[in-house]
């Protein structure tokens, strides 16, 4: 090979190409011949899946509109996003582009609990689109722990050995037999480390990532959400009090039995409702209620003398029934009472009813 001056530039040139084609060959050949007989391929590196490269943060909103509203981010690689043919799905998120990645939110707030289970499923599409790379890099670290074992093989045939002897410590009186550096650091350089099961393990962290960043936030917004609505509960009880005791002219101090003493003394049948009722619930101590209510009810017509009469059957053979629930089931029984008494005083008996919602809480 050589430049003439005889020949034109254009000629050389192609001259040198021609040479370098041949020394290329030959390299290449070589190579071959080298791959052929020890088995030796180029060490190949492991391609890195989506998955790996996508991360899960929580974030707040600084904006005055919404400050203090918390939304998780994914950021998804760009690639993966522009491999994709349909990108409906993925059009019901907030999204934002980036110089590498595209950037998913979804914020925490209760009634996005459905559109969480979707979100989610964003990690379940790059999981199957990295199951080509996934298996690639399968294939990858198989070749490369074949090429890992020929080089140590043949290091070994020739006569180059891992081992020493010398000594451990500057302190050390006796040589010992120690390992050179060398093995480790042409392991450091052919890649092996992957298992079989880092796809799967990826999708799962990043799955409790955003199921913990959720649920941590989640919950803060609805113990605030039950802490205001208990708040306004008590505003409202304290308020129907309020105006009950002003009604029944009680004073400030009084609570809601006060008034239930009252309201129950203002109409006879609306009491003794009252107490089968509690006899209904309760007949640890017999009938005792029942005896109480029927104590302080007033016989003044013929109505109330058949009402007297049906509940002191129950009382005087009580022994024979030992249930409480003959209070419901007689022919006066609470339910009837409370019917004769809304139908006296409709208004007296609603009150009794709210009343009665804030002393048993349902």
């Amino acid at each position: 090979m050589g430049v003439w001056e005889s020949y034109s530039i254009e000629k050389n040139f192609d001259e040198l190409i021609e040479e370098i084609q041949k020394v290329k060959q030959w390299t290449m050949n070589e190579i071959r011949k080298l791959e052929e007989s020890t088995n030796l391929k180029k060490i190949q590196q492991l391609k890195s899946t989506y998955l790996s490269r996508t991360q899960v943060n929580l974030r707040e909103n600084s904006s005055w509109y919404s400050k203090g509203n918390k939304y998780i981010m994914l950021s998804v690689p760009k690639d993966f996003y522009e491999k994709l043919e349909d990108k409906s799905f993925l059009l019901q998120f907030t999204m934002e582009n980036g110089w590498d990645s595209v950037y998913f939110s979804l914020y925490i707030l209760e009634e996005n609990e459905g559109k969480f289970e979707e979100f989610k499923k964003i990690i379940d599409m790059i999981y199957e689109v990295d199951q080509e790379i996934h298996k690639e890099n399968l294939r990858i670290v198989e070749d490369n722990r074949k090429i890992e074992k020929t080089i140590f093989d043949i290091l070994e045939t020739v006569g180059i050995r891992k081992t020493y002897y010398g000594y451990k410590t500057s302190r050390s009186t006796k040589k010992t037999e120690l390992y050179y550096h060398f093995p480790s650091e042409i392991r450091k350089q052919i890649p092996t480390s992957y298992s079989e099961d880092v796809l799967d393990e990826r999708k799962k962290d990043l799955l409790n990532q955003i199921n913990r960043y959720w649920e941590q936030e989640i919950s803060k917004i609805r113990e605030e959400r039950l802490k205001k609505e208990q708040e306004q509960k008590e505003k409202e009880k304290n308020r129907k009090l309020a105006l009950l005791l002003a009604k029944y002219d009680l004073s400030l101090d009084c609570d809601w039995n006060d008034v239930l003493e009252v309201i129950l003394d203002k109409n006879k049948y609306l009491r003794l409702a009252y107490y089968l009722e509690n006899n209904r619930g309760d007949w640890s101590s017999g009938c005792d209620y029942a005896e109480i209510g029927l104590g302080g009810f007033e016989v003044e017509n013929e109505l109330d003398q058949k009402i007297y009469d049906d509940i002191s059957h129950y009382i005087d053979n009580w022994i024979d029934y030992m249930d409480g629930r003959v209070f419901r089931d007689c022919e006066y029984n609470y339910s009837v009472l409370y019917g004769i008494a809304e139908e006296q005083d409709a208004n007296l008996v609603s009150d009794y009813c709210e009343v009665m919602k804030y002393i048993r809480g349902y």
